[in-house]
């Protein structure tokens, strides 16, 4: 922490000064005292914090978890005293239109604060905050007015820090990490916007729940490993990647095998296939070869390889990874419920890719019920498996169904994942399916819409998921009538699966087949024959003769060769 300080604020004579008094006088009792005084510490930790830099908040973890215990201590203090109850603080500040915006499309719904939230008991003193800087043309006067609950159920943590404060005038009251508040409103009081807020414990019950299920279902890893597996899981993919690429230059006391898992995650989710195999090869390699052999940890690896199996079109060599999978756990006779839930769904998934519909369905359910049996109402894992349930309906054209599981998927994940994590966006292309199957066509382009927003946020910009929805919002475009852009669009799509996918994945022929109909609407039936060609080459690959999909290519060939003769 010390040497980064110092490397970031190399040159100003000032910082390094108080870096170096910082160094030799630093005890946890003084936590508050310097995150007041507004120096290097107070500036890099909100900054970490607001950026989410994830790898500034491991350098600056141990002085977090000082501030944090501290702050929980005299919140307590206060709690068992008789001084004067907090019941209402203030906040002022300077706010642009879209951040106020943001508050008056959240009034009645609940935020957190992406760090610790400074207010004073003082309305005067917060006032003055709301015109500290008049230099600024762009922003907006705003005071925050905060009612703080006090009764023994709410277990929000601030508390008052005047005593510390190089400014006790102020009478300063810091939130911790994580408090949750409600907007109750936001109103306009001559020049002055007011935001009234709650402090609240909802919602941090759930959160609370899905942490500790988290911690159980990783209790073997050691802290090092938990820090970088939960990033992986939130979607900081580039920040998890550096981390875990560092720890398997200086692994320490960490076993490779599972630091090579881990990179195979996360370049996984990246779409990076061949890398994640390499990985996923090497952890398995490495685990087989333990004495002893880390059987149970194999079983977990055969089934990040089927997903990759999956993702590659290789379907039955995916099936027979995720059934080796579930026979080791069998085998073992110590593996929990959960882990069998799992294999479950990895096999589920490889029948709905094989078209085993029936098999799918049934593998699915039985996940399902294991995963209601053990873990909370909301979850990642439950909302994945109602997400696949609902595949199976859209493809046996069951469309209410399916919509019905994507909706009560897509609620799941926006409770247990961040507001632009992929799987999000992955439910609500899913949805935009089901509406355009409904002919619901506005409502459909302004869902695929959001979900490819989300996905150039959060993916890169060739990854698989954004060719999927480039390729459903050029069939929209076309049933619009703008067949132009439609066409633009599947190029696009078709691009992005060449460079990722092998020749005969199935999704590059349901691209080839996209283009040529692009083409045959716009009348240029040579260039459509070519792209049908291409399409029919693959199908014939893993298709039967009688398949429906292989006849509608075969049928736009002849088609279009009986009109070019």
């Amino acid at each position: 922490m010390i040497d980064t300080c110092r490397n970031y604020y190399r040159g100003n004579e000032i910082e390094l000064k108080l870096i170096n008094e910082f160094e030799k006088c630093y005890s946890r009792e003084e936590c508050i005292r310097w995150y007041t005084k507004e120096t290097f510490v107070y500036k890099m930790i909100n900054k970490a914090l607001r950026t989410e830099d994830i790898q500034q908040l491991h350098t600056f973890r141990f002085y977090i978890s000082d501030l944090s215990s501290t702050l929980a201590r005299q919140h307590n203090k206060l709690e068992e005293s008789n001084e004067e109850i907090i019941t209402t603080v203030y906040r002022g500040a300077q706010l642009t239109i879209i951040e106020l915006e943001q508050f008056r499309l959240n009034e009645s719904k609940l935020i957190s604060i992406n760090g610790y939230l400074s207010t004073s008991r003082l309305r005067s003193i917060a006032l003055h905050f709301t015109t500290n800087d008049l230099k600024r043309l762009d922003t907006l006067p705003v005071l925050f007015q905060i009612e703080c609950q006090t009764d023994q159920s709410n277990s929000s943590i601030f508390a008052d820090i005047s005593q510390f404060s190089d400014f006790p005038d102020e009478q300063e009251v810091l939130f911790d990490l994580g408090t949750v508040f409600k907007v109750e409103t936001v109103s306009k009081e001559d020049n002055l916007w007011k935001i009234c807020l709650n402090v609240t414990d909802d919602g941090r019950e759930i959160a609370k729940q899905y942490i500790e299920e988290t911690r159980k279902e990783m209790e073997g890893d050691s802290v090092v490993l938990l820090f970088g597996r939960l990033m992986t899981r939130m979607g900081h993919y580039k920040s998890a990647e550096t981390y875990f690429l560092q720890l398997l230059k200086d692994p320490g006391n960490e076993n490779p095998a599972h630091i090579h898992n881990q990179l195979g995650l996360i370049y996984e989710a990246k779409a990076e296939f061949h890398p994640a195999m390499h990985h996923f090869n090497t952890a398995y390699r490495l685990m087989k070869r333990s004495d002893p052999p880390f059987l149970k940890d194999s079983a977990h690896v055969l089934l990040n390889m089927s997903q990759i199996l999956r993702e590659q079109g290789y379907y039955n060599k995916a099936l027979e990874h995720s059934i080796r999978a579930k026979q080791v756990l069998t085998e073992l006779n110590d593996s929990n419920e959960l882990e069998m839930a799992h294999c479950l769904h990895s096999i589920g998934s490889c029948y709905r890719d094989q078209r085993q519909y029936y098999e799918a369905l049934n593998h699915y359910e039985q996940a399902l019920t294991i995963k209601r049996a053990y873990l909370s109402e909301n979850h990642v894992y439950i909302a994945k498996t109602l997400n696949s349930i609902g595949l199976v309906y859209l493809m046996t054209k069951d469309i209410e169904k399916a919509f019905n599981y994507y909706i009560s998927s897509l609620e799941m994940y926006q409770v247990c994942l961040p507001e632009d994590h992929p799987d999000i966006a992955n439910a609500l292309h899913n949805i935009a399916q089901c509406y355009h199957k409904k002919n619901q066509l506005d409502r459909s382009l302004q869902h695929y819409q959001l979900a490819l927003t989300m996905k150039e946020k959060c993916c890169r910009s060739d990854h698989p998921s954004i060719a999927m929805t480039l390729n459903n919002i050029s069939n929209l475009l076309n049933a619009q009538g703008d067949k132009v852009k439609a066409l633009e669009l599947c190029l696009k799509a078709l691009s992005i699966r060449e460079r990722l996918l092998p020749f005969g994945h199935p999704d590059l022929a349901i691209s080839f087949h996209n283009v040529g109909l692009r083409y045959e609407t716009l009348k240029d039936d040579e260039k459509a024959l070519k792209y049908f060609e291409k399409a029919l080459e693959i199908r014939k690959i893993f298709l039967s003769e009688d398949d429906l999909l292989r006849k509608n290519t075969e049928n736009h060939i002849l088609r279009i060769k009986q009109k070019l003769m």
